[in-house]
């Protein structure tokens, strides 16, 4: 009897170990997947760090957008042409699908505009015209999260959110921007 014993035993021990190497080799895989995340997490919060420092450099405790008015006669003496919003686009470095979310419309909608094959509807048209009259800075500091540290898949899953996430909120602001 004791030689049956010893087998089984040896046996029992043997799928312990190899239960244990199994559950090891899953657990290792996820701490590998969690020090990747964390190394993004890691590289944002410098960035949001980096940009929330160029925010505190601001001038003065107004605000950083202020609505801008714009009555009609401004509104009909300012001429809006295709090259006129692409240079918009640019002088802001924003990209067409930065510049299609801070305005509210589509990618399309902005290669149409920037194309002359259509124009921009007035409510449109009257708030490029508001962030005409806004600096590179105010415009940054709306877009501050869209503006990515790294570019890497792993970068771009986590990071997409924030950036459609700061996009959504400078859109709402844009809305906000006097009448239309």
């Amino acid at each position: 009897m004791g030689k049956v014993e010893n087998v089984l035993r040896e046996e029992i021990e043997r799928v312990a170990l190899r239960a244990v190497a199994d559950v090891r080799k899953e657990l290792v895989a996820d701490m590998a997947r969690m020090n990747r995340k964390l190394d993004v997490i890691v590289r944002e919060l410098g960035a949001v760090k980096q940009r929330f420092a160029i925010l505190k450099a601001l001038p003065g405790d107004k605000p950083v957008v202020a609505p801008i008015s714009l009555d009609d006669t401004e509104f009909n003496e300012n001429r809006l042409s295709p090259k006129l919003i692409k240079k918009l686009r640019q002088r802001f470095h924003l990209s067409q699908p930065q510049f299609a979310r801070l305005c509210g419309v589509s990618l399309s909608a902005i290669g149409f505009w920037e194309s002359g094959r259509v124009r921009p509807r007035p409510e449109m048209r009257r708030k490029m015209i508001q962030l005409r009259q806004l600096s590179r800075r105010e415009i940054m500091a709306w877009t501050w999260f869209s503006i990515r540290p790294g570019v890497g898949s792993d970068m771009e899953r986590t990071e997409d959110s924030a950036a459609s996430a700061s996009m959504r909120m400078a859109a709402s602001l844009l809305r906000g921007l006097g009448p239309g």
